[in-house]
């Protein structure tokens, strides 16, 4: 539920949570970024973090930002989450920050820039690449299996396979010397520890009515 709203740099910031994690000593974060043209409300009921707010015991900030920018966005979303944390009772060692389209590529720009800030991101439907650290992060990256197509063959844009590349790298997935394949191992291009199939349920909110 929505449970704050408050203003940084004159754009809206909403809070997501139980009531009660407000007087927990510490609880984890996640800042989730809406795609371009987007609306942060939306796309935390789009993602479900509403829903997951009213069970486990985490924090949710959802911002207006420019979701037209990735790497220029970052010191307004590093001092977003400084806020948060003298605001709220947040574990810093326990802050994400996820995304759909521009809000991953965000979220990958933003462990790029600030490699000791996050715990973790996840990215879909778009990256980009790691301009400066290569430190290691745990991540998530998904791609939808009806994304486009060239020749009847899943397509990834170039600055999506240049953060596939510079991520594996950094977790030590791949080696230098590993080039892709995109034939035999379509999206992610390199060979896979295992795979597993999921049909999802999916609702795309209209942020018009939000």
């Amino acid at each position: 539920m929505l449970i704050d709203t408050f203003t940084q740099n004159n754009r809206k910031v909403y809070v997501y949570g139980k009531k009660s994690v407000l007087t927990n000593r510490q609880v984890p974060m996640i800042l989730d970024l809406n795609c371009t043209t987007g609306n942060p409300k939306a796309e935390v009921l789009t993602n479900g973090w509403d829903e997951v707010t009213e069970k486990e015991n985490i924090i949710v900030i959802a911002p207006e930002y420019d979701d037209y920018a990735t790497y220029s966005e970052c010191p307004f979303l590093r001092d977003l989450i400084a806020v948060c944390v003298q605001k709220y009772p947040i574990d810093e060692s326990r802050i994400y920050s996820v995304g759909f389209s521009n809000g991953g590529a965000s979220s990958v720009a933003l462990a790029s820039t600030y490699p000791n800030l996050l715990a973790g991101i996840a990215a879909m439907g778009w990256a980009i690449g790691m301009m400066r650290s290569k430190t290691q992060i745990p991540f998530l990256l998904i791609q939808g299996s009806k994304e486009y197509v060239d020749q009847n063959l899943p397509a990834v844009m170039d600055d999506e396979k240049e953060t596939l590349r510079d991520i594996f790298l950094a977790d030590n997935l791949i080696t230098n010397e590993m080039r892709t394949d995109y034939k035999k191992w379509p999206y992610w291009g390199y060979p896979s520890s295992s795979q597993e199939v999921k049909e999802l349920t999916y609702h795309d909110y209209d942020p018009t009515e939000i």
